[in-house]
C-alpha cells in the first residue's frame, strides 16, 4: 500500500494481497486391504450372428476368454452356445474359437463351421462363457460385498459347505466387523507360484496412500500353474510361512520409505502344524509393521451349508482389520469383541492355557481368546516387536504414520511450495503446521502438541529455499492395566444400618 506518511496525491490506491489459502484437511481416507485368490473368473452373455469363416469371424466382447473347461482351483466351465431353440450346440461340429494372443489380454473371436446342421448361415446363438481380463486383477476399491460377489465370486459354494472364493468371504468378514471400504487386489495365476502372485499384488498398491492395512490370504494348498507345471503352495510349513510373512513385510517397509505408512495383519492356514511355533514367527518378523494373529482356525457358521465349517485363522486378520478401520487410530484391538465366528475348536480351545497365551502375547503374537462371556476377544492387540511401547501397540505405529500421512498431504497441499520467501512465509509456514495438528487432534490421532519452531536455512551452512519445522506431539497410550489394592479390616465397630420405619442409623450393631 502507498505510503502515506509521506505526500500522495488523491486518488484511490488498489494492491493485490493474495496468499496462497491454507485449510487444514482431515486425514487423507485409509482402507483395508485384502489379497488372495477369488473365484477367478467373471461371466458374460451374449447374442451373435454367428457366420462362417470365409464370411468373417465375429469377435466377443471381452478379452481374457477360457475356450476351455480348467480343472482349477478354481473350476471354470467352458463356454455354452445355444441356438435359437435352446439347443446346446457343440465346438468343432457348430462353432469353433480363434484366440489371439495369450491370458488376460487374449482376445476370441467364434466363426460357424461350415455344414453345420444345427445352425444356419448367419443365425443368432446366445454365448455364456467366463473370463479375466486385466482389469479384473486391477485393485478395486468397494463399499458393499454385494459388489466384490458380483466380480470375485459367492464366498461358498452352492452345493457344499466348501469356500468359493477366499476373497468375497475375507470381504465379508471385513464388512461384519466395521471396515467401510475395501480394496480388492486378487492373485493373478500368470504370475508364477502362489508365493509369487502375492508379490506381484502386494506391489500394485505399494505406492498407494490410501493402503492403510494389508491383509494376505496364506492359503494352504492352492495350485496354481506357474508355466512349468502345477505348484501348491506350503504355508503349513513353518518355513514356508516364514518366508511369506517377511513378503508382506518387505512390501510394508518398502510403503514405508515411500511415505506411506501402514501395516500387515497375518493370520495362518488351518493346516498350519506348528512344527515352528507361532511364536517363533513373531521373533523372526520382528517388526511394528506386522500384526501375526492367533490361533491359526476357528469355527465359522456357513449359512449356504446350514452347518458349522472350520476356517483359517486368515479370516481372524480380516476380522481385525475391520475392527481397527472402524475405530479412530488411536483405538488398538486389546479387547475388542471379534464378529463373524462361532467359536474357536475344542482342540485349540483346551490348548490356551494362560502360560501358553502368555507366551503367545510376550513373543509379539495377537492372540484372541474367548473371554468370560464366550466372546472372542482380543488378549493384548500388539506387533511382533514387543521391544518398546511405541513400536509395541498397534494404535501408537498407526498414530505416527496417520501424523507423517497428515502432515506430508497438509503441507504437500498448502501451496506454499513454489512461493517466494518473504518476511511472512516463516509464519504462513508455521500457521499451515499448525493448523494440521489441530486437525489431527480434533481426527483423535493425538491429544497435542508443542514446541512449534519454524526457521529459515541461510547461507553458508545452510540452503535458504530450505524452511525448518519442529515440534512435538502426545499421542494417547492405551490403558492396558489397571491396579486396584484393597484389605480387609475386622477390628471392633459399630455399623449403621438404613431401616425404613427406624430411620437412619436409629440402631447398631457390634461386629
Amino acid at each position: 500500500m502507498a505510503d502515506f506518511t509521506q505526500y500522495q496525491p488523491p486518488g484511490v490506491y488498489v494492491e493485490d494481497t493474495t496468499r496462497p489459502l491454507v485449510s487444514p484437511a482431515s486425514l487423507p481416507g485409509s482402507i483395508t486391504v485384502l489379497v488372495g485368490p477369488g473365484r477367478g473368473y467373471q461371466t458374460r452373455t451374449e447374442a451373435v450372428a454367428l457366420t462362417d469363416v470365409v464370411d468373417g469371424e465375429v469377435r466377443l466382447a471381452q478379452e481374457g476368454i477360457f475356450t476351455t473347461a480348467v480343472t482349477g482351483p478354481p473350476a471354470i466351465a467352458a463356454p455354452v452356445v445355444t441356438n435359437q431353440a435352446g439347443d446346446v450346440l457343440v465346438e468343432g461340429d457348430d462353432y469353433e474359437f480363434t484366440v489371439t494372443g495369450t491370458g488376460a489380454t487374449a482376445v476370441t473371436d467364434i466363426a460357424r463351421v461350415t455344414g453345420s446342421t444345427e445352425i444356419a448361415n448367419g443365425d443368432v446363438v446366445v454365448i455364456t462363457y467366463n473370463f479375466a481380463d486385466s482389469a479384473y486383477y486391477t485393485p478395486l476399491v468397494y463399499e458393499e460385498f454385494d459388489g466384490i460377489a458380483n466380480v470375485y465370486g459367492e464366498p461358498f459354494t452352492s452345493v457344499d459347505a466348501s469356500i468359493n472364493s477366499p476373497l468375497s468371504l475375507a470381504a465379508k468378514i471385513a464388512f461384519e466387523n466395521g471396515a467401510g471400504r475395501l480394496m480388492i487386489v486378487p492373485t493373478n495365476p500368470a504370475d508364477g507360484t502362489y508365493q509369487e502372485q502375492l508379490v506381484a499384488a502386494y506391489a500394485k498398491v505399494v505406492t498407494d496412500y490410501r493402503a492403510g492395512m494389508i491383509v494376505p490370504l496364506l492359503v494352504h494348498g492352492y495350485t496354481t500353474d506357474d508355466g512349468s507345471g502345477d505348484t501348491t503352495s506350503d504355508i503349513n510349513d513353518g518355513t514356508a510361512a516364514q518366508s511369506y510373512i517377511l513378503d508382506v513385510l518387505s512390501h510394508c517397509n518398502d510403503a514405508a520409505a515411500e511415505g506411506f505408512g501402514r501395516i500387515a495383519l497375518v493370520g495362518l492356514d488351518a493346516a498350519y502344524d506348528e512344527v515352528i511355533g507361532v511364536d517363533q514367527l513373531a521373533i523372526a518378523a520382528d517388526s511394528k509393521r506386522i500384526v501375526l494373529v492367533y490361533p491359526t482356525k476357528v469355527n465359522l457358521y456357513n449359512s449356504t451349508a446350514n452347518q458349522t465349517i472350520e476356517v483359517s485363522g486368515y479370516y481372524f486378520a480380516a476380522a481385525l482389520a475391520g475392527i481397527l478401520a472402524a475405530n479412530t487410530v488411536d483405538r488398538g484391538l486389546t479387547r475388542q469383541i471379534v464378529s463373524s465366528f462361532v467359536s474357536l475348536p475344542s482342540s485349540v480351545f483346551q490348548a490356551m492355557t494362560k502360560a501358553f497365551k502368555d507366551t503367545l502375547s510376550s513373543t509379539g503374537v495377537t492372540v484372541i481368546e474367548t473371554d468370560r462371556l464366550q466372546r472372542l476377544s482380543v488378549r493384548h492387540g500388539v506387533t511382533t516387536d514387543v521391544d518398546s511401547l511405541l513400536t509395541r501397540e498397534i494404535s501408537l505405529v498407526r498414530i505416527a504414520d496417520s501424523l507423517f500421512q497428515a502432515v506430508q498431504f497438509g503441507m504437500d497441499n498448502s501451496g506454499l511450495i513454489g512461493e517466494p520467501i518473504d518476511e511472512e512465509m516463516p509464519s504462513r509456514v508455521k500457521g499451515a503446521l499448525a493448523g494440521i495438528l489441530e486437525q489431527a487432534i480434533l481426527d483423535s490421532v493425538i491429544i497435542g502438541w508443542d514446541n512449534l519452531l519454524v526457521r529459515q536455512q541461510s547461507l553458508p551452512s545452510g540452503d535458504p529455499t530450505v524452511i525448518e519445522c519442529k515440534f512435538s506431539y502426545q499421542p494417547a497410550v492405551p490403558l492396558n492395566y489397571i491396579t486396584v489394592q484393597f484389605q480387609i479390616d475386622l477390628q471392633t465397630g459399630l455399623l449403621a444400618f438404613q431401616d425404613e420405619n427406624l430411620g437412619s442409623g436409629s440402631e447398631g450393631a457390634e461386629v
